[in-house]
């Protein structure tokens, strides 16, 4: 929580202050408030996108392959579209195996040229 306070004593000059000073005081606390909040949500982002960044480190970290599963994968014939039914619109891959999801994402990077694109 962030409380502000704003006081105006004394105006020079003048013995009060008048409705012209009042508005344009509340458009300047106006604005540090505004300021004070973009600071706190810009804040709140930056920590968002760190965290953010840690999980995609251990997801990245917990999603790779070792040398004998990858070598498993690599002798696997990767099967096409059809045999797959990628292609159907009843298709759930929550019904493939590890090694059918590893072979459909394969099959679908070919279909799609993103091997070469990303190479």
């Amino acid at each position: 929580l962030v409380a502000g306070v704003f006081e105006i004593i004394n105006k020079k000059g003048e013995a009060r202050f008048d409705r012209n000073d009042e508005s344009l005081f509340e458009a300047f606390t106006l604005f540090c408030g505004l300021g004070i909040y973009n600071v706190i949500n810009f804040e709140r982002l930056l920590k968002a996108n760190n965290a953010q960044k840690v999980v995609l480190e251990i997801l990245s970290y917990h999603a790779s392959a070792n040398q004998d599963e990858v070598a498993i994968i690599e002798r696997m014939e990767v099967p096409t579209a059809a045999q797959l039914k990628i292609l159907n619109y009843e298709f759930a891959d929550m019904s493939l195996s590890t090694d059918e999801t590893i072979l459909a994402t394969l099959r679908m990077f070919t279909d799609l040229d993103l091997i070469s694109k990303f190479k």
